[in-house]
């Protein structure tokens, strides 16, 4: 069969513009576009030869190419100019090779209306547009079809520039598309910039099975290289089925070279067998000197469907972008943003509603190699942005997001912003805390949900300590300020599982503001780690220093909060530590601890490493202060005990400036001990070894501050040391069960009633033996008549006064007297008017009509003294609605 080929010079004109004005203006290059091209048997198509002017406008074939050539077909060979145009309905061309510009410009192959071609293996085979040449063109058109076969090789613009390939569109009649089917790598850009691979308007490029290595190279050390797939029906499948496949690779050790992908185009990139490797990956910017490199995925039905990707595999400044309803599909596998040391400010944005990302784990600015947290490098300042109704999901079980992940990993960032914006973890798995970590051996990373974002993950972990041995050595991350903020209304962070607050990790945080909530099953602030790593002894690292902090409400006066379904911990294991609630702010949790002594005891040399200063769990805080510019009082509400100091020493909680606190009971200092025999980091030995929780407190201070309690107030259990003080302006405690404040055999338990505090106790009172209630400048009101009881406590030696501003403590028995710089007195109310009488506004309206009340004063106090007298501290145990008390929401 005879092909039809063509010398078409007004077609020259007209598809190369540049090459035809050049012609124009180049008179020795006059005849070279009107005949375009010679013919020989071993170089095929290569230029004008001399004396074949003759026939300037038709130059036909009357041998089959295939039959003709003993190597690759060559159009334009050291010539420039020329140009070859196959149509027809055959069964196509047969060559071993095709070379567009070998060390030639503007030369250009055209196959249109149905034409085949088919370049075929052979130890030289392969596909080359630009070859140390310039301006080169392949088109494929009008339903025709281009095969590259086994190990066919592909490369747009070898050692040269501009280049272009472009399959696009259909036949006249719209159902043939125009293909190409290829078993080779592809590589767009080849030390060489500005070559380009066009796939539009319905064609399709069709990777097929193979065992050669079908990578896609777009910018092989070169820059500026671009690849667009575009239109409805469009498909680029460039996934590989053979046993030794490659990945994609938009910048491999090039800079500014892009994937776009729009208009409901798609392309597949999923791999194929074999082992994994960074060689099989789809690799946005590879080596360090891949910068600037993009994928952008944009529109409706635009799709990338992927596997393995890599935002930034040690190279800067990358991104993916998923745009207007894109999608990229990379489940079941992982996405490493900003992979290995030096990998910085790569990006991935998912901007606009039905825009989506979808993976099975996510690793922002990881070592990249694994799942592993083991990996002493990681990448810095890399960031995932969700915006304007952008969605990703992380799927499967145990699906994981890290934050962070590595020693040199700091500065990493996601965040979720705007109505629709959300970020959601499969909601099954094993273990909550290291499904969503930030901060996982790095520092300084940030989650940030913000203008109605929303994050929905299993569980989280704010600053997570791990440990690599490298083979020995010690090389652990240190996991310091790293913070997760969710703010503004509609803002939420929804967890099932438990949020830890410093896992291991020192000085991070979590900020609630503006109304942004917070939810999570349980919580901790401070949680100490062990980690048993590659053989190595456990190694153990108290949490210190990290914050929760909750502030604020938003316009509408809702309030930013933190519900914790189950447990909430402030330091277990781990010191300074604090929980802040302020302006207006809520935390509900269920039963609930401020200092929790470390779980490790009597470990040996041998088996365990210690790192950091903390062995128990010591001066942790809760601070639940003030009110909104609305008057909602910041409050912590608690659903069951609330415990401060469980063998932990010097924990506080304080509640000031208008706080409230809410709890079933509450326990001040609980029994525990702890043991430590070690080595530490240097493998020094050390030891350690605390008894007791000792100097726990709780403090209620200020104009309306609370603490309502609903069960029992235990102070000092099996313990020595601790106490409960409220001092100034209407400090109170409530409690409506039997006021069993001393329990077991602790002994030197004190509960100190501050100036102006108020301690009310409706039900049953004892002090046991060794215990003491203080007195100091404050009231203790007792339900019915007990002033005989009271006075016998007194004489037991039970009730002391003094101990503030320099006081000598005066222990009371039966022969005792009262000390010269103080009284006291035991008074029954059996009206309210004298209890509003005495202490005017003081008690907020509450009901003591028919109370005892214990006073000291500096003098027998009057009823019109009292009135005078600030603070207040309320253990009220059985009458809770007779307070009148509400919860604030």
């Amino acid at each position: 069969m005879r092909f039809p080929v063509r010398l078409l010079p007004a077609a020259l004109g007209l598809l190369l513009p540049a090459l035809s004005a050049a012609a124009d203006n180049d008179h020795d290059h006059d005849a070279t576009v009107a005949l375009l091209f010679a013919f020989d048997a071993d170089y095929g198509v290569y230029g004008l030869d001399e004396g074949a002017e003759d026939d300037p406008a038709t130059y036909a074939l009357t041998r089959s190419l295939e039959s003709a050539l003993t190597s690759a077909l060559h159009v334009g060979y050291y010539n420039p100019w020329n140009l070859l145009t196959v149509t027809g309905d055959s069964t196509g061309i047969n060559t071993a090779g095709l070379v567009i510009g070998e060390n030639s410009d503007s030369n250009g192959v055209f196959l249109g209306r149905l034409a085949a071609w088919t370049v075929t293996a052979s130890d030289t085979s392969a596909l080359i547009v630009g070859n140390y040449g310039g301006g080169n063109v392949l088109s494929v058109t009008g339903g025709a079809k281009l095969v590259t076969g086994t190990a066919v090789n592909i490369t747009i613009g070898a050692w040269s520039e501009g280049n272009r390939v472009e399959i696009s569109g259909k036949d006249a009649a719209g159902t043939t598309a125009s293909s190409w089917e290829y078993a080779g790598a592809i590589t767009v850009g080849y030390f060489g910039g500005g070559n380009t691979l066009e796939i539009r308007d319905g064609a399709t490029v069709t990777a097929q099975v193979t065992s050669a290595d079908t990578a896609t190279y777009i910018g092989y050390a070169s820059d500026g290289n671009a690849v667009t797939v575009s239109g409805a029906g469009t498909v680029w499948n460039a996934t590989a089925s053979g046993s030794t496949p490659g990945g994609l690779y938009v910048g491999y050790g090039g800079s500014d070279n892009i994937l776009t992908i729009s208009d409901g185009a798609v392309v597949e990139s999923r791999l194929g067998g074999g082992t994994y490797t960074t060689d099989k990956r789809n690799i946005i910017g590879f080596e360090q000197d891949a910068t600037g490199n993009k994928v952008i995925v944009d529109g409706e039905g635009s799709r990338w469907d992927t596997l393995n990707v890599t935002v930034g595999y040690e190279g800067s400044g990358n991104s993916l972008e998923i745009t207007n309803g894109g999608m990229v599909n990379n489940n079941f596998t992982f996405l490493y943003l900003g992979a290995w040391a030096g990998s910085e400010n790569n990006t991935i944005k998912v901007s606009g509603e039905g825009s989506e990302l979808i993976t099975s784990h996510l690793q922002i600015g990881g070592g990249g190699e694994t799942p592993s947290l083991r990996i002493p490098g990681g990448g810095s300042d890399n960031r995932l942005e969700i915006l304007d109704g952008g969605a990703v999901r992380v799927t499967t079980n145990n699906a994981t997001i890290h934050i962070g992940s590595g020693a040199e990993s700091r500065g990493n960032s996601v965040l979720v912003s705007g109505p629709g914006s959300t970020l959601t973890m499969a909601s099954t798995g094993t273990d909550a805390i290291t499904t969503l970590l930030v901060g996982a051996y790095g520092d300084d990373n940030l989650l940030e949900i913000k203008n109605g974002g929303v994050v929905n993950s299993l569980g989280g972990t704010i600053g997570y300590w791990q440990y690599w041995d490298g083979g020995g050595a010690y090389a652990a991350g240190m996991s310091t300020d790293n913070r997760a903020l969710v703010t503004g209304k509609d803002s939420a962070w929804n967890m099932t599982g438990a949020l830890n607050v410093g896992y291991g990790g020192q000085d991070n945080r979590l900020d609630i503001e503006d109304g942004g909530v917070v939810t999570s099953g349980t919580g901790v602030i401070g949680s100490e780690q062990a980690r048993d790593v590659m053989g190595a002894p456990a190694i153990y690292r108290g949490a210190d220093g990290n914050t929760a902090r909750i502030s604020g409400r938003d316009a509408a006066g809702n309030a930013s909060a933190w519900e914790v379904a189950g447990a909430l911990t402030v330091g277990r294991g781990g010191s300074d530590n604090t929980l802040a609630v302020e302006a207006g702010g809520r935390v509900t949790s269920g039963a609930s601890v401020v200092g929790v002594m470390s779980t490790v005891t009597e470990y040996n040399p041998a088996s365990a490493i210690r790192d950091g200063t903390n062995y128990g769990a010591d001066d942790n805080a809760v601070l639940i202060s003030g009110r909104d510019a609305a008057g909602n009082a910041s409050a912590w509400e608690v659903d069951g005990k609330l415990t401060v100091g469980q063998g932990g020493q010097r924990n506080t909680l304080t509640i000031s400036d208008g706080g409230r606190v809410t709890s079933g009971s509450g326990l001040i200092g609980q029994y525990g001990n702890i043991k430590w025999e070690a080595r530490n980091v240097d493998s020094a030995t050390i030891s350690y070894e605390q008894t007791g929780a000792d100097d726990n407190a709780v403090t209620v201070t200020g104009a309306g501050s609370r603490w309502e309690i609903t069960g029992d107030l235990t102070i000092g259990f099996d313990h020595n040391g601790s106490f409960a003080s409220a001092y100034n302006v209407n400090g109170l405690i409530y409690t409506n069960m039997v006021a069993q404040v001393f329990l077991g055999n602790a002994t030197g338990n004190t509960l100190t009633i501050g100036e102006g505090g108020l301690v009310a106790v409706t039900g049953d009172f004892s002090i046991t033996a060794g215990n003491f209630l203080q007195m100091a400048y404050g009231y203790f009101a007792w339900e019915g008549d007990n002033v005989a009881a009271l006075n016998a406590m007194i004489a037991a030696g039970s009730i002391k006064f003094g101990c503030c501003s320099g006081e000598t403590n005066t222990f009371y028995t039966a022969d005792s007297e009262v000390g010269s710089s103080f009284t006291y007195s035991v008074l029954y109310y059996e009206s309210q008017e004298a209890v509003t009488a005495a202490f005017g506004d003081a008690l907020g309206g509450v009901n003591l009509l028919n109370y005892t009340i214990l006073a000291m004063t500096s003098a027998v106090p009057e009823p019109a003294t009292c009135a005078a007298l600030v603070g207040l501290v309320l253990l009220a145990f059985a009458a809770y609605r007779r307070f009148g008390a509400k919860r604030q929401k």
